[in-house]
């Protein structure tokens, strides 16, 4: 496994300050070991069991879109809900 960079395509020197015991790697300071996923993360906010993934910085975006469609979904499904007891009620 190795550093997953994310919209970078260089890391200067100076900035690999930190070493990951476990990648064997240098890392930033911003860096972080997931041990789910087994390697380091530039920006890691967290591990999603919903996708299977790190979500950090180079695909933070990524993951707003998909809880935006998951809302969006769920608030579409219950006012469909909603709305189709309403037509049961008046039908009746």
């Amino acid at each position: 496994m190795g550093l997953i960079l994310h919209k970078y395509t260089t890391i200067l020197r100076q900035e690999l300050t930190r070493y990951c015991n476990k990648c064997h790697i240098n890392t930033t300071k911003k860096t972080k070991h997931c041990s789910i996923c087994n390697c380091c993360i530039i920006d890691y906010d967290h591990h999603c069991v919903f996708i299977g993934k790190c979500v950090g910085g180079n695909n933070m975006g990524q993951f707003q879109q998909f809880l935006g469609m998951v809302f969006g979904t769920l608030l579409y499904g219950l006012v469909s809900a909603v709305m189709q007891t309403n037509n049961v009620k008046t039908l009746s």
